[in-house]
């Protein structure tokens, strides 16, 4: 067995701290990139646009996201682009 193995990090949604505040901010945008589409893609921008990043303590972490993502997924750099640019 591993000396550190894996734990699932559960996320209280009622905490109001600003590391919790960062988590799911990230969970949230982590999973509105991993359903993008061209199909998805109008109403996974307009959730987007609606979580506000630019005014988000996480917003290093969400630019690191986007940044991975493109690199890990470049068909999908267009549309990443393109949010980006809504924003």
């Amino acid at each position: 067995k591993a000396a550190q193995p894996w734990k699932l990090e559960r996320i209280c949604w009622m905490d109001d701290s600003e590391e919790a505040k960062k988590k799911r901010m990230s969970r949230i945008v982590r999973s509105l990139l991993n359903k993008i589409t061209p199909t998805t893609f109008p109403a996974l921008t307009k959730e987007f646009l609606d979580l506000n990043v630019h005014e988000s303590p996480a917003l290093d972490e969400v630019v690191s996201m986007f940044v991975k993502h493109a690199i890990m997924q470049p068909k999908a750099c267009r549309l990443y682009l393109n949010i980006c640019q809504e924003q």
